[in-house]
């Protein structure tokens, strides 16, 4: 794969400058609470993707997407008879095409996420470049107090 993943930003939201495209990044986080679930997580997330040195490949034109799963400890607590165990997919995001900047070869890919998170638990941010997995940035939902 001629594409790396330096680093993936959980965050609460994400604003992009139309004259710079700069990115300014807004309450950085580790972890999500809840008082109750299921609940409403509302976030953004921003990776940072550039082109492996000495890779064969094309500089831009890969395709990028992310996709948020929670390792099911127990398929009721989804209501669906899901296997324990099974990595159900909660939320995937729409395909962006990789478009290195010219001058540092590196590309930004927001995503935002306006999603139900049934249970407490481990929750994985996924992220794909050309279909194959590239990075997988975990964290925490807790009940909140805990």
């Amino acid at each position: 794969m001629p594409y790396l993943v330096d680093w993936v930003l959980l965050c609460d939201r994400l604003e992009r400058d139309p004259n710079t495209g700069k990115f300014s990044v807004f309450g950085l986080w580790e972890y999500q609470s809840a008082p109750a679930f299921p609940t409403t997580a509302l976030f953004a997330v921003l990776a940072r993707i550039r082109k492996v040195e000495g890779k064969q490949g094309k500089d831009s034109g890969g395709k990028v997407y992310m996709r948020l799963t929670n390792p099911v400890a127990s398929g009721g607590d989804f209501g669906t008879d899901v296997a324990p165990g099974t990595r159900l997919t909660i939320a995937e995001t729409e395909e962006a095409v990789v478009t290195l900047d010219p001058f540092v070869g590196i590309y930004y890919y927001p995503a935002e996420f306006n999603i139900n998170l049934p249970v407490p638990g481990e929750y994985h941010l996924e992220v794909y470049i050309n279909d194959v997995l590239a990075h997988v940035q975990t964290f925490e939902v807790i009940p909140l107090g805990n």
